[in-house]
């Protein structure tokens, strides 16, 4: 996602989720709108310069970060087999 779209903030019940992930840095399987696949262990959420909600990770031992309209979908990966994937969408100020 280029960074020179403006943010869409995702609904605040699914942020709630990435923020008890990282308190107890689950590894997470996120597929991002471009449909790459993560594994990653969460460590925080942060407001960037662009004004963006980041989610800052560790993948395979390096850090990285995704901005959270960037993510399509995440669960836990330990999660049980019939565990359904969290849908991210921009949150509906109406």
């Amino acid at each position: 996602m280029s960074d020179l779209n403006p943010y869409q903030p995702i609904a605040c019940d699914k942020y709630d989720y990435l923020e008890l992930a990282c308190l107890k840095q689950q590894p997470l399987h996120l597929v991002l709108i471009d449909q790459s696949c993560h594994l990653v262990v969460p460590h925080t959420l942060r407001i960037k310069s662009d004004r963006g909600e980041w989610l800052e990770t560790e993948e395979n031992g390096h850090p990285q970060a995704f901005r959270l309209d960037s993510i399509s979908k995440f669960k836990l990966a330990e999660a049980q087999p019939q565990q359904d994937w969290i849908n991210l969408a921009p949150c509906k100020n109406d």
